[in-house]
């Protein structure tokens, strides 16, 4: 993994972070909390999408992806908020 890619997946984590916390209702969790939310969350979302047999065929992968770790960072939200952070 280079640079580049690395940069990408925090980028992309911290964007799927917030956009989970901000559909949950709860804002914006900060930087770094939103960054491993939605890495940690993006295998969550593919491990949870591949359990259910549930296919995404969207023509824009980076959409795709995004969706998924926005999925498994809101899973992450649920679980913590119903574990008592």
């Amino acid at each position: 993994m280079d640079v580049k890619e690395l940069l990408i997946i925090i980028g992309m984590g911290a964007l799927a972070g917030w956009i989970a916390s901000l559909l949950l209702k709860g804002g914006s969790s900060g930087l770094i909390k939103n960054i491993i939310l939605g890495v940690i969350g993006a295998f969550v979302g593919k491990f949870a999408f591949q359990t259910l047999n549930i296919q995404i065929d969207m023509p824009n992968v980076f959409a795709e992806n995004l969706l998924v770790a926005t999925v498994g960072a809101a899973i992450l939200i649920v679980i913590s908020r119903f574990l008592g952070k």
